[in-house]
Protein backbone atom coordinates (compact mmCIF):
# COMPACT_ATOMS: atom_id res chain seq x y z
CA UNK A 1 0.00 0.00 0.00
CA UNK A 2 1.51 3.16 -1.14
CA UNK A 3 1.82 6.60 1.35
CA UNK A 4 2.97 9.80 1.82
CA UNK A 5 4.21 11.20 4.87
CA UNK A 6 6.86 12.00 7.12
CA UNK A 7 8.01 15.34 8.19
CA UNK A 8 8.08 18.66 6.15
CA UNK A 9 11.38 19.92 5.39
CA UNK A 10 13.00 22.71 6.86
CA UNK A 11 14.18 25.80 5.34
CA UNK A 12 17.65 26.61 4.34
CA UNK A 13 19.69 29.35 2.85
CA UNK A 14 20.21 27.00 0.02
CA UNK A 15 17.01 26.98 -1.20
CA UNK A 16 16.81 30.84 -2.27
CA UNK A 17 17.77 32.22 -5.60
CA UNK A 18 21.53 34.10 -5.60
CA UNK A 19 21.13 37.40 -5.37
CA UNK A 20 23.62 40.41 -6.44
CA UNK A 21 23.25 44.01 -5.25
CA UNK A 22 22.63 46.43 -1.76
CA UNK A 23 20.08 45.97 0.24
CA UNK A 24 19.00 46.64 3.69
CA UNK A 25 19.29 44.01 6.53
CA UNK A 26 19.02 43.29 10.38
CA UNK A 27 21.45 41.29 12.18
CA UNK A 28 20.09 38.09 13.30
CA UNK A 29 22.90 36.41 15.05
CA UNK A 30 26.52 36.48 15.52
CA UNK A 31 28.00 33.18 16.34
CA UNK A 32 24.72 31.36 17.05
CA UNK A 33 24.58 28.06 18.87
CA UNK A 34 22.75 25.02 17.40
CA UNK A 35 19.70 25.76 19.31
CA UNK A 36 19.73 29.84 18.27
CA UNK A 37 20.18 28.30 14.06
CA UNK A 38 17.17 26.86 14.57
CA UNK A 39 15.31 29.61 16.59
CA UNK A 40 16.20 32.69 14.96
CA UNK A 41 17.32 31.10 11.52
CA UNK A 42 15.04 28.04 11.14
CA UNK A 43 17.79 25.92 10.28
CA UNK A 44 18.95 22.79 11.09
CA UNK A 45 22.35 22.32 11.10
CA UNK A 46 25.25 20.21 11.31
CA UNK A 47 28.35 22.24 10.67
CA UNK A 48 30.97 22.31 12.80
CA UNK A 49 30.13 25.38 15.46
CA UNK A 50 33.81 25.88 16.44
CA UNK A 51 34.99 29.31 16.08
CA UNK A 52 37.90 29.44 17.40
CA UNK A 53 41.05 27.43 15.66
CA UNK A 54 44.16 27.79 14.13
CA UNK A 55 45.39 28.62 11.25
CA UNK A 56 46.74 26.06 8.56
CA UNK A 57 50.26 26.49 9.75
CA UNK A 58 49.12 26.03 13.27
CA UNK A 59 51.09 29.03 13.94
CA UNK A 60 48.38 31.69 15.11
CA UNK A 61 45.05 31.69 17.13
CA UNK A 62 41.67 32.51 14.18
CA UNK A 63 38.53 34.11 15.38
CA UNK A 64 35.45 33.36 13.07
CA UNK A 65 32.81 35.47 13.02
CA UNK A 66 29.35 34.27 11.03
CA UNK A 67 27.17 37.31 11.22
CA UNK A 68 24.12 36.26 9.72
CA UNK A 69 21.70 39.43 8.16
CA UNK A 70 18.12 39.02 7.10
CA UNK A 71 16.51 41.44 4.48
CA UNK A 72 13.96 43.47 5.82
CA UNK A 73 11.69 43.18 2.78
CA UNK A 74 12.37 39.55 1.67
CA UNK A 75 13.42 37.88 4.64
CA UNK A 76 16.31 35.89 2.81
CA UNK A 77 18.58 35.31 5.04
CA UNK A 78 22.37 36.02 3.93
CA UNK A 79 25.45 34.89 6.31
CA UNK A 80 28.78 37.42 6.59
CA UNK A 81 31.96 35.45 7.77
CA UNK A 82 34.97 37.69 9.42
CA UNK A 83 38.40 36.51 10.20
CA UNK A 84 40.68 38.06 13.07
CA UNK A 85 44.20 36.20 13.52
CA UNK A 86 46.18 36.83 16.02
CA UNK A 87 48.76 38.32 14.32
CA UNK A 88 49.86 42.02 13.51
CA UNK A 89 49.10 43.50 10.57
CA UNK A 90 51.64 45.18 8.93
CA UNK A 91 52.07 46.51 4.98
CA UNK A 92 53.63 43.83 2.54
CA UNK A 93 57.14 45.58 3.11
CA UNK A 94 56.79 45.37 6.79
CA UNK A 95 57.25 48.79 7.01
CA UNK A 96 54.71 50.00 8.32
CA UNK A 97 51.79 48.80 11.03
CA UNK A 98 48.48 49.09 11.47
CA UNK A 99 46.78 50.23 14.51
CA UNK A 100 43.91 50.55 16.11
CA UNK A 101 42.19 52.46 19.00
CA UNK A 102 39.57 52.38 21.62
CA UNK A 103 36.58 53.08 19.49
CA UNK A 104 37.72 50.49 16.60
CA UNK A 105 39.26 53.10 13.78
CA UNK A 106 42.24 51.75 12.24
CA UNK A 107 45.61 54.16 10.91
CA UNK A 108 48.89 52.31 9.70
CA UNK A 109 52.55 53.98 9.97
CA UNK A 110 56.20 53.58 11.43
CA UNK A 111 55.10 54.40 14.95
CA UNK A 112 52.87 55.43 17.33
CA UNK A 113 55.01 58.69 17.26
CA UNK A 114 53.84 59.14 14.08
CA UNK A 115 50.32 58.85 13.86
CA UNK A 116 47.76 61.47 13.88
CA UNK A 117 46.49 63.08 17.13
CA UNK A 118 43.17 62.97 16.67
CA UNK A 119 43.87 58.75 16.37
CA UNK A 120 46.02 58.98 19.31
CA UNK A 121 43.56 60.94 21.38
CA UNK A 122 42.09 57.35 23.19
CA UNK A 123 44.16 54.36 23.85
CA UNK A 124 46.50 52.61 20.97
CA UNK A 125 47.45 49.57 19.92
CA UNK A 126 48.83 46.94 17.14
CA UNK A 127 45.93 45.81 14.98
CA UNK A 128 45.55 42.04 14.44
CA UNK A 129 44.89 40.93 10.77
CA UNK A 130 41.00 40.87 10.57
CA UNK A 131 40.07 43.59 12.39
CA UNK A 132 39.66 46.53 10.15
CA UNK A 133 37.14 45.19 8.57
CA UNK A 134 34.92 43.35 11.44
CA UNK A 135 35.41 47.22 13.31
CA UNK A 136 34.14 48.48 10.47
CA UNK A 137 31.38 46.57 10.32
CA UNK A 138 30.79 47.14 14.31
CA UNK A 139 30.96 50.85 13.72
CA UNK A 140 28.16 50.64 11.02
CA UNK A 141 26.19 48.22 13.33
CA UNK A 142 26.38 49.62 16.21
CA UNK A 143 25.28 52.89 14.39
CA UNK A 144 23.52 54.52 17.69
CA UNK A 145 26.66 54.82 19.64
CA UNK A 146 28.19 58.03 20.13
CA UNK A 147 31.75 57.40 18.76
CA UNK A 148 32.37 61.17 19.20
CA UNK A 149 32.05 60.67 22.85
CA UNK A 150 35.60 60.83 25.06
CA UNK A 151 33.54 58.43 27.06
CA UNK A 152 32.90 55.92 24.29
CA UNK A 153 34.60 52.36 23.72
CA UNK A 154 34.35 50.05 20.97
CA UNK A 155 37.05 47.34 21.75
CA UNK A 156 36.52 43.73 22.41
CA UNK A 157 37.98 41.79 24.50
CA UNK A 158 40.61 39.58 22.84
CA UNK A 159 41.50 36.93 25.73
CA UNK A 160 37.27 36.44 25.66
CA UNK A 161 37.02 35.79 21.80
CA UNK A 162 40.14 33.28 21.38
CA UNK A 163 38.01 31.47 24.65
CA UNK A 164 35.01 31.22 22.56
CA UNK A 165 33.04 33.86 24.63
CA UNK A 166 31.40 35.92 22.72
CA UNK A 167 29.11 37.84 24.65
CA UNK A 168 30.22 40.95 24.21
CA UNK A 169 28.92 40.89 20.67
CA UNK A 170 25.72 39.10 21.34
CA UNK A 171 24.51 41.12 23.98
CA UNK A 172 24.34 43.80 21.97
CA UNK A 173 21.62 42.16 19.70
CA UNK A 174 19.03 43.51 22.42
CA UNK A 175 20.71 46.42 23.13
CA UNK A 176 20.38 49.91 22.51
CA UNK A 177 23.24 50.55 19.77
CA UNK A 178 22.23 48.63 17.06
CA UNK A 179 20.74 49.06 13.84
CA UNK A 180 19.97 48.01 10.28
CA UNK A 181 22.62 47.92 8.01
CA UNK A 182 23.09 48.51 4.18
CA UNK A 183 24.96 45.29 2.82
CA UNK A 184 25.98 44.35 -0.43
CA UNK A 185 25.33 40.40 -2.32
CA UNK A 186 27.48 39.28 -4.49
CA UNK A 187 28.56 35.87 -6.25
CA UNK A 188 31.69 34.54 -5.44
CA UNK A 189 33.21 31.77 -8.59
CA UNK A 190 35.96 29.37 -7.38
CA UNK A 191 37.68 26.37 -8.88
CA UNK A 192 36.26 23.35 -7.03
CA UNK A 193 36.66 19.21 -8.14
CA UNK A 194 38.17 20.73 -11.55
CA UNK A 195 35.14 22.51 -11.94
CA UNK A 196 33.84 26.33 -11.70
CA UNK A 197 30.87 26.91 -9.35
CA UNK A 198 29.69 30.08 -7.83
CA UNK A 199 28.57 30.66 -4.52
CA UNK A 200 25.99 33.30 -2.76
CA UNK A 201 28.28 35.92 -0.65
CA UNK A 202 28.21 39.00 1.13
CA UNK A 203 30.96 41.11 0.42
CA UNK A 204 32.10 41.75 3.95
CA UNK A 205 34.04 45.15 3.77
CA UNK A 206 31.10 46.66 2.37
CA UNK A 207 28.76 47.36 5.32
CA UNK A 208 27.52 51.36 5.00
CA UNK A 209 24.86 52.91 7.09
CA UNK A 210 20.93 52.42 5.73
CA UNK A 211 20.56 56.22 4.81
CA UNK A 212 23.07 55.43 2.07
CA UNK A 213 21.22 52.96 0.32
CA UNK A 214 18.72 55.29 -1.14
CA UNK A 215 21.37 57.30 -3.68
CA UNK A 216 21.52 53.79 -5.80
CA UNK A 217 17.94 53.75 -6.37
CA UNK A 218 17.92 57.05 -8.65
CA UNK A 219 21.39 57.21 -9.94
CA UNK A 220 23.08 54.00 -12.50
CA UNK A 221 26.17 53.47 -10.53
CA UNK A 222 27.18 50.54 -12.98
CA UNK A 223 28.00 52.97 -15.04
CA UNK A 224 31.66 52.64 -16.24
CA UNK A 225 32.38 56.49 -17.23
CA UNK A 226 30.19 57.43 -14.00
CA UNK A 227 32.99 55.31 -11.83
CA UNK A 228 35.51 56.29 -13.47
CA UNK A 229 35.04 60.15 -13.35
CA UNK A 230 34.17 59.14 -9.51
CA UNK A 231 37.89 57.47 -8.69
CA UNK A 232 39.64 60.05 -10.03
CA UNK A 233 37.70 62.80 -8.20
CA UNK A 234 40.07 65.34 -6.63
CA UNK A 235 39.20 66.43 -3.01
CA UNK A 236 36.39 65.40 -0.14
CA UNK A 237 34.29 62.81 -1.98
CA UNK A 238 30.63 61.90 -0.45
CA UNK A 239 30.07 58.83 1.21
CA UNK A 240 28.46 57.21 -1.69
CA UNK A 241 31.48 58.59 -3.82
CA UNK A 242 33.80 57.03 -0.80
CA UNK A 243 32.23 53.40 -1.03
CA UNK A 244 32.49 53.08 -4.75
CA UNK A 245 36.27 54.17 -5.29
CA UNK A 246 36.69 51.58 -2.48
CA UNK A 247 34.57 48.66 -3.96
CA UNK A 248 36.02 49.40 -7.19
CA UNK A 249 39.61 50.03 -5.47
CA UNK A 250 43.04 47.90 -5.31
CA UNK A 251 41.61 46.57 -2.54
CA UNK A 252 37.99 46.29 -3.03
CA UNK A 253 35.58 43.64 -3.93
CA UNK A 254 36.96 40.51 -6.11
CA UNK A 255 33.69 38.59 -6.75
CA UNK A 256 30.82 39.66 -9.24
CA UNK A 257 29.06 42.60 -7.58
CA UNK A 258 26.28 45.31 -9.28
CA UNK A 259 26.05 48.46 -7.27
CA UNK A 260 21.93 48.25 -7.46
CA UNK A 261 19.27 47.25 -5.49
CA UNK A 262 19.02 43.46 -4.60
CA UNK A 263 17.63 42.02 -7.55
CA UNK A 264 18.03 37.67 -8.71
CA UNK A 265 21.71 37.13 -9.86
CA UNK A 266 21.59 36.66 -13.62
CA UNK A 267 24.67 34.14 -14.62
CA UNK A 268 25.02 35.76 -18.45
CA UNK A 269 25.70 39.06 -17.03
CA UNK A 270 28.77 37.67 -15.63
CA UNK A 271 30.95 38.21 -18.33
CA UNK A 272 34.21 38.24 -16.71
CA UNK A 273 33.37 35.72 -14.12
CA UNK A 274 36.91 33.57 -15.91
CA UNK A 275 39.02 36.48 -14.62
CA UNK A 276 37.65 36.32 -11.15
CA UNK A 277 37.86 33.11 -10.41
CA UNK A 278 40.12 31.77 -7.52
CA UNK A 279 41.42 28.17 -6.62
CA UNK A 280 39.54 27.68 -3.18
CA UNK A 281 36.24 28.77 -1.15
CA UNK A 282 38.14 28.43 1.98
CA UNK A 283 40.56 31.53 3.50
CA UNK A 284 44.33 31.34 2.76
CA UNK A 285 45.17 30.99 6.49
Amino acid sequence: MSSISGKKKELSSSSFTKKVGLFEAKVLAINPTAEEFKDLLNIETSEDLEYVSKTNSGEYDLVRFDVWLEEIKSKQKFKCVFFIKDKVRTSKDELKTQYINSIGKCFWGTSVSELPEWFTERDVREAFDGEEEFYKFLTVWLGELDLRDEDAKLMLSWKALISGKFNEITDQLKGDFCTNVGAMACIKTVIKDDEMKEYQEIYNKGFIPTYILKNFNTTDYNDVSLINSIKNKKGKKTPVEKYISEIHGEYGCKYYFELSKIHDYNPDDNLVASDKVISSDSPNY
